[in-house]
């Protein structure tokens, strides 16, 4: 796997130029590459993890890690209870207005077991519908694979 001094050097090949006569400082090449890296991050959906978070009865925003830069996957339900994970349909808040109109509502009948899941923004996750106590009990949690930012590349021997 090729550094970021070999990777910047290739980059300078393909526009015909060298470092000692180019248009852009390291700097500027050293963002292209990371910029380039977390578009790669994308397609390949990697690098990625998967987190738990505990659910609240009538909860419906959840915090993801801060490094979050898609969701993949998500889940609800008891790992310890045979056939109650069941996975999430992941929507847009356009397509979680037309499923659900109401998704709105704080009330006690706009709560159940959850079936959908939003990215709200980069931050966060909205659950829909809300978890009743039923469903928020111990045990009964979210689980989400996301794919993460890379690490930025800064060092001239960083691989990444």
């Amino acid at each position: 796997m090729a550094t970021l001094s070999q990777i910047r050097t290739r980059a300078l090949s393909e526009i015909s130029q060298s470092s000692t006569d180019s248009d852009y400082t390291s700097s500027e090449l050293n963002g292209f590459i990371n910029e380039g890296a977390t578009f790669v991050a994308t397609l390949l959906q990697w690098p990625r993890d998967t987190i738990e978070i505990q659910v609240e009865d009538g909860v419906p925003i959840y915090t993801l890690p801060a490094d979050t830069l898609m969701l993949r996957m998500a889940y609800f339900g008891n790992r310890s209870t045979t056939n109650d994970i069941h996975p999430l349909l992941i929507v847009t808040e356009d397509i979680l207005k037309e499923l659900n109109p109401t998704w709105l509502d704080n009330t006690t009948g706009s709560k159940g077991e959850p079936i959908r899941v939003c990215l709200i923004d980069k931050a966060s996750v909205l659950l829909d519908p809300r978890p009743d106590a039923d469903n928020s009990v111990t045990g009964k949690k979210l689980y989400i694979s996301y794919v993460y930012y890379p690490a930025t590349l800064s060092a001239d021997g960083d691989l990444p």
